[in-house]
């Protein structure tokens, strides 16, 4: 172990390559722990017959909450293109009046 005395004594190259040999060990280290944290997850996830929903409390394949389809609100007539109001407006509504192309939504 190096002490702080000695660490001032180097030169700044060799402060400079002993900390990126200690990251590198560092980054390694941490990369075998990881790997055998997961390994051991799931060997006792397996042995328990606990699922990814039991631990997380939702489907880790499909982390995101699920939406709702959103339903188109205009209609080129022209195509038959729909759009439903959010993002990027579509070209073929670029510099047009939305009314002339908004579809009646049933209430329902």
């Amino acid at each position: 172990m190096l002490t702080d005395e000695q660490l001032s004594a180097m030169p700044i190259a060799d402060l400079m390559d002993l900390h990126r040999k200690a990251g590198a060990l560092i980054a390694k280290s941490h990369d075998a722990n990881r790997n055998n944290a997961v390994i051991r997850a799931r060997e006792l996830c397996a042995a328990f017959g606990i699922e990814p929903l039991d631990v997380f409390g939702l489907n880790t394949r499909t982390s995101r909450k699920a939406r709702k389809p959103l339903i188109p609100k205009y209609r080129d007539p022209a195509t038959d293109k729909t759009w439903v109001g959010v993002g990027k407006t579509p070209r073929w509504l670029v510099g047009k009046n939305l009314d002339d192309f908004k579809i009646p939504q049933l209430v329902g």
